[in-house]
């Protein structure tokens, strides 16, 4: 699992739950000044649930080194109403959060 698409060190996974088993895994790809987030399909692969290594997407953040991450699809109101996700950004000492898609 989560064998490509990485430059530095996995520091977070979070599960983006579109519906019962779908969605997304979003993987940290902790970069000094620049952590990168690493999608893959939560269901895997057709006809192959536990092949996670196709990279869907790379997501690039403000986090300077990211220690953990959170996903929910959820409507969270006007603000987030495909969800969000919450990244710990290490340095600043904050939360940095992102709407969902």
């Amino acid at each position: 699992f989560a064998t490509s698409g990485f430059q530095l060190q996995r520091e977070g996974i979070a599960i983006y739950a579109t519906a019962p088993g779908k969605g997304y895994l979003l993987v940290t790809d902790q970069i000094p000044g620049g952590t990168r987030y690493v999608v893959f399909r939560r269901e895997g692969e057709p006809g192959s649930p536990h092949d996670h290594s196709k990279v869907l997407a790379i997501l690039t953040g403000g986090a300077d080194s990211s220690d953990g991450i959170e996903a929910t699809a959820q409507p969270l109101g006007p603000a987030f109403p495909q969800g969000l996700l919450v990244v710990m950004n290490s340095g600043a000492r904050n939360f940095l959060g992102f709407r969902g898609a």
